[in-house]
């Protein structure tokens, strides 16, 4: 750490990835990366890896929970938020969580090992099924969807 501690620099403060530094970022997400193998979106690794969990995170953590333990078993996840609010980020994650359930059980156990977190403790089925459709390219054949 450097000796100015009344104007510390960011790696004073947290760990810089390699990607950060070299200029290596994913800037956009896109969910329908997910069928391109190679991409970080198809990398269940680099989504846990990169999910820093905050309200939103928590949210949705807190949803699933609910749901899968049927304490509510009625209504849909909606995401609203604006451009580049990490919309996209959760349909990743909760993609992920259901398509490698046991490493997302894994990621959840060591997440809720806090007891801050305590309350979005579960574990996704590993008999779950899920699927990315890009609603945008099906057009009007999917109009209720």
């Amino acid at each position: 750490m450097r000796s100015d501690a009344m104007n510390p620099t960011i790696s004073d403060l947290l760990r810089v990835r390699s990607e950060v530094r070299e200029g290596r970022i994913v800037g956009v997400v896109k969910v329908e990366n997910v069928h391109n193998p190679g991409s970080a979106e198809a990398d269940p690794e680099w989504v846990f890896s990169r999910t820093c969990v905050l309200d939103d995170e928590l949210s949705l953590l807190t949803f699933l929970k609910r749901k899968l333990t049927r304490e509510d078993s009625v209504g849909n996840i909606l995401l609203v938020g604006d451009m580049g609010s990490g919309k996209s980020h959760l349909l990743l994650l909760g993609y992920h969580m259901f398509k490698h359930p046991v490493r997302a059980n894994e990621w959840l156990e060591k997440l809720t090992h806090v007891p801050e977190r305590e309350d979005v403790r579960f574990s996704v089925p590993t008999t779950a099924r899920v699927v990315v459709i890009q609603v945008k390219e099906v057009e009007a054949s999917y109009e209720h969807l």
